[in-house]
C-alpha cells in the first residue's frame, strides 16, 4: 500500500454507497519501511508518520458491505 493509493481508496470507499454508509475510516500501514497512521471522513484525510505499528485497518458506518471492502483493499 502507498499514500496515495490508500488516498484514492479511501476517497473510493467514502463515495461509493456500494461499500456502505461509511463515516470514517482509520488505521495503521507501512510503506517503505515507515509506518503510517491515517485517518479519514468524507471532509479530511490525515496521514502522520509514525515510529511503530501494526497493518490495521478500521472501517466505521452503517450497512458495509464487508466483502466489496476487502476486494477493494485486497484484503
Amino acid at each position: 500500500m502507498t499514500k496515495q493509493g490508500l488516498k484514492e481508496k479511501i476517497d473510493t470507499l467514502m463515495s461509493n454507497s456500494e461499500y456502505g454508509k461509511i463515516f470514517r475510516a482509520k488505521g495503521f500501514f507501512n510503506e517503505d519501511g515507515k509506518w503510517y497512521q491515517f485517518n479519514a471522513t468524507k471532509e479530511d484525510f490525515e496521514l502522520t508518520e509514525m515510529p511503530v505499528g501494526q497493518q490495521v485497518f478500521i472501517i466505521i458506518g452503517e450497512e458495509i458491505n464487508e466483502s466489496k471492502v476487502k476486494e477493494l483493499f485486497s484484503l
